[in-house]
């Protein structure tokens, strides 16, 4: 507690994938060629996205007058990995002689290039990227760790306590850029022939445990001869917007037991061709200074979803602990969920120290649970 506010000091490593594959995908490795003069399949808008960078922060939060907090949160950003693909179109002709794959708007960028003991890039590209580049090369490899860009990035926040009764909120995380460095782009552009999807056990055949991991290998090395790149450029510069994060939030303290609190948070995950929105209902209970717990709902282009969270903060340390469980149908043979959904668990801790103790702030881990 300085300079008229609350300060925070962070290092954190962070890591986020995010894949999209379309039910026509799925549907032609079922089907395959369901007519004699062949099928037509058109899969769009398939895309891979992972985004790896250590983050330091500096944040301060002051207080404007006993109704108004403002936060601001800067970060410096250094890149370890990243890979994005993005397909617009695929369009899949598949007969009993072969099959004819006519790509359209597809791009891959990745760091390939191998980095010595220090990290520094080396002229070796990583193995099987010289001229055809397929899934399998999005690899990350913890050994040859390094910088692969730097960036900038903002949080800001604002909460506004109505009265007694309502306290409303919003914020704005992520809101920067990435500039990657070593970045290879990749096109698919000529229409070519694949072999088609052979042998993909699709029903539960047996008691073996090791049967979804072999389904899952043989899927995985048909689906890198399907998405094939050709490498267009190398060892370019490529500035990339981060997933931005916009929360809106309203809170509600019931009258007659002030502990306990009702309250909406609003979520929109901005990033490309990715983007997603939710809205969240949940009940919070804080019967102790040194514990609270909330359950929620949420709906969101996932589906619907349950969840759950309990905080121990004592003096000197907090511990959080998050689950989040869809509510959804699942095949009876897998567990596989049959419709959208999105399954996540958080957990945390911090640790305080200082020798003042300022009541009037009131700091609160709010993520999408």
């Amino acid at each position: 507690y300085s300079w008229g506010g609350y300060n925070t000091v962070g290092l954190t490593l962070k890591s986020t994938t995010s894949a999209l594959l379309p039910g026509e995908l799925f549907r032609c490795i079922k089907q395959g060629v369901t007519e004699g003069s062949g099928t037509v399949y058109n899969i769009e808008g398939m895309g891979l996205t992972s985004r790896n960078y250590l983050e330091l922060s500096f944040g301060h939060a002051h207080r404007i007058n006993s109704n108004l907090t403002l936060g601001m949160k800067v970060k410096a950003l250094m890149g370890a990995a990243q890979a994005e693909m993005g397909i617009k179109s695929l369009q899949i002709m598949a007969s009993q002689q072969s099959w004819a794959i006519t790509p359209t708007g597809a791009d891959l960028y990745i760091n390939d290039y191998v980095l010595d003991k220090r990290g520094y890039r080396t002229d070796e590209l990583k193995e099987g990227v010289e001229e055809q580049l397929s899934i399998e090369d999005i690899t990350y490899d913890s050994g040859q760790a390094g910088p692969a860009g730097w960036g900038l990035a903002f949080d800001l926040g604002a909460m506004y306590k109505l009265n007694n009764d309502w306290t409303f909120s919003a914020s704005v995380l992520d809101l920067g850029f990435m500039q990657w460095s070593y970045t290879t782009h990749a096109v698919m552009e000529k229409t070519f022939q694949f072999d088609g999807f052979k042998n993909v056990p699709l029903t539960d055949t047996d008691n073996n445990p090791d049967r979804i991991n072999r389904q899952i290998d043989l899927l995985g090395d048909q689906l890198s001869d399907l998405i094939r790149f050709r490498r267009a450029e190398q060892d370019m510069q490529r500035t990339a917007m981060l997933t931005c994060t916009v929360m809106t939030g309203a809170e509600y303290a019931l009258p007659v037991y002030r502990a306990l609190t009702f309250g909406f948070l609003g979520t929109a995950r901005i990033l490309k061709g990715q983007s997603w929105v939710e809205g969240r209902l949940c009940a919070n209970i804080a019967p102790a200074g040194w514990f609270d717990a909330s359950v929620s709902y949420a709906y969101s282009k996932f589906g619907q979803s349950l969840g759950t969270m309990i905080n121990f903060h004592p003096k000197g340390f907090a511990f959080f602990l998050a689950a989040e469980l869809p509510i959804t149908k699942f095949e009876r043979g897998y567990f596989a969920p049959m419709t959208k959904s999105n399954l996540s668990l958080s957990l945390g801790m911090n640790i305080t120290f200082g020798n003042k103790r300022h009541e009037r702030y009131r700091i609160v881990k709010v993520d999408s649970l």
